[in-house]
């Protein structure tokens, strides 16, 4: 414990301790140890301000783990983000390839079933159907236009009046997609046909 000596050394305002051993003078003394007190809290809050951030690397912290984080979370919505417009893309040329649209056909009638009301036509060309070009399409003409010639002159012009060999123009609304698969049979919307084409003759429709 620090106290005062009496005589000079008080008079002097010499500290001293228990032990009557003198010290520095106590207006010297205070600033003394306000000084080591403010070293010591300096040197403490470095030290505090170096463990922090080396405790925040071994965890896995600091600014390049959050600029990784931020670039994988940037990464994970453009990938979303390319997800959800590829998906889009793909349902927009699904709507469109299962469209249907009217088309024309052209060709040659293979067979007539007056009583199930198809023609069968072997296409010669299809407007948008390229991979038909000659193979055997069921066309179903019930409720259908159809444009033909009173032939047998029984004053109705029906499917007795239509017979092989005869030239036909059909339109039917069918999807990119079902020409795609190969269409086989469908309803057709109108149907047109012509007489045979003879040597020699302009051909002519036959109303």
């Amino acid at each position: 414990m620090v106290r005062l000596r009496a005589g000079r050394g008080a008079a002097d305002g010499i500290a001293t301790d228990a032990a009557g051993r003198g010290g520095l003078p106590f207006h010297h003394e205070v600033p003394f140890l306000m000084t080591r007190l403010i070293r010591i809290a300096t040197l403490t809050g470095v030290l505090a301000a170096v463990a922090v951030p080396g405790s925040a690397l071994a965890h896995g912290g600091g600014s390049d783990h959050d600029r990784s984080d931020d670039s994988s979370a940037r990464s994970h919505a453009a990938g979303d983000d390319r997800s959800r417009e590829d998906r889009g893309a793909r349902g927009g040329g699904d709507r469109r390839a299962a469209r249907l649209r009217h088309t024309e056909f052209r060709g040659t009638v293979k067979a007539v079933d007056a009583t199930a009301k198809t023609v069968t036509v072997t296409i010669r060309r299809a407007q948008r159907g390229r991979a038909l070009r000659g193979k055997d399409v069921v066309f179903a003409v019930a409720t259908s236009r159809l444009q033909v010639a009173d032939r047998n002159a029984d004053g109705t012009r029906d499917l007795a009046d239509v017979a092989a060999g005869d030239r036909v123009r059909v339109v039917a609304r069918v999807s990119r997609r079902q020409v795609a698969a190969g269409l086989a049979a469908v309803a057709a919307q109108r149907l047109k046909v012509y007489a045979p084409r003879t040597p020699g003759a302009a051909p002519q429709p036959t109303e």
